[in-house]
């Protein structure tokens, strides 16, 4: 039983159209891609920037993970976070951090049909070793009996990509109050 919104969704008895399943790969990755967007812009007001140089630098970090341990020592050391919006940014970020496994699931997957079920599901590559079964491994229920770690359907990608959109949402207020936040810090500076 998945607890978690972000843990990996069991596979469920039926799959999707292939058609469909590609275009819920497509829609969840933008929905992601929105989301590190708003990274940026939040790491460029953490660290005060007056031009676009730091959302281009953050772009050049190639890893997710690299890009939130940036935007995660900003907020560290953004001198005007009150406690509680420091807070919210290093929750929003946890958040985007559990989540990223589950957009690699599906930047990374491939779209399949799987014996003895209908439809199309998106599973691991058979070369991700990680995540695809080997010897004996292949007759347990951790790799859905020969599948792979995951085998997400329509549905389950879609449910990713609206937790995407929500993070997305919880990091956008975050921009502006980090602006706010800056510029009231600056105006105690020069009083």
């Amino acid at each position: 039983m998945t607890v978690n919104p972000y843990d990996i969704q069991p596979m469920q008895p039926q799959g999707s159209p292939q058609a469909s399943l590609f275009r819920a790969v497509g829609r969840s990755l933008s929905a992601w891609e929105y989301m590190e967007y708003e990274l940026s812009k939040l790491y460029e007001e953490l660290i005060g920037a007056r031009t676009d140089g730091a959302g281009a630098g953050y772009g050049t970090l190639i890893s997710g993970a690299a890009r939130l341990q940036l935007v995660s020592q900003a907020a560290e050391y953004f001198p005007a976070a009150t406690p509680g919006s420091r807070k919210e940014i290093m929750d929003a970020l946890k958040l985007v951090e559990k989540f990223g496994a589950r957009r690699n699931d599906i930047a990374h997957g491939v779209c399949s049909k799987v014996k003895d079920h209908s439809g199309w599901y998106l599973i691991p590559t058979w070369y991700d070793t990680r995540k695809s079964p080997r010897g004996f491994e292949m007759y347990s229920k951790k790799f859905n009996f020969g599948v792979g770690l995951y085998a997400y359907n329509v549905e389950q990608i879609d449910a990713y990509a609206d937790h995407f959109h929500a993070i997305r949402a919880r990091i956008e207020p975050l921009v502006s109050s980090c602006r706010d936040e800056l510029r009231a810090w600056f105006a105690t500076l020069h009083e």
